[in-house]
């Protein structure tokens, strides 16, 4: 089964008036597919695994149990919030498995700035290490608990 997202109102038409909807439908399977894998080759190429593995106790605990913790407390949250009359839970969510999968969703942090900055002020490589692993294996647990 194949998803596609569609901008609306925002169609393109050439010369003879035919209009080309296609163009905008962005396909995840592409996503998944085809622009992320190179993305997640380069960040494991470029990963210093001697500082990596030296500190792989405490990016497994960030990432895993921090992750997991905050997918809990975020959607138990946004649950809680809806279910005690102060706001009505949006269109289309109604229960708390799908709070739960928005936590989730967004649980998952970059720290591309910060590594950024660690990059050029040239912090320990130690510290680099764990906050770049646990971005690296905080984005696979997210996907694994949002399609979980």
């Amino acid at each position: 089964e194949t998803y596609a997202f569609e901008l609306r109102n925002k169609l393109f038409q050439d010369d003879q008036g035919t209009t080309y909807e296609s163009l905008l439908l962005f396909n995840p399977e592409t996503f998944f597919f085809v622009i992320l894998p190179p993305i997640i080759f380069f960040a494991g190429y470029d990963l210093r695994r001697k500082y990596f593995f030296r500190n792989i106790g405490s990016i497994i605990i960030y990432a895993f149990a921090g992750t997991t913790i905050s997918c809990f407390v975020i959607g138990g949250l946004m649950y809680a919030y809806t279910q005690f009359g102060v706001e009505t839970l949006p269109p289309g969510v109604d229960n708390l498995v799908q709070c739960l999968i928005f936590g989730a969703l967004i649980s998952a942090t970059d720290p591309v700035t910060v590594l950024a900055i660690f990059h050029d002020l040239h912090v320990d490589v130690d510290l680099f290490a764990m906050v770049f692993g646990e971005s690296v294996l905080n984005d696979a647990v997210a996907i694994v608990l949002y399609s979980g």
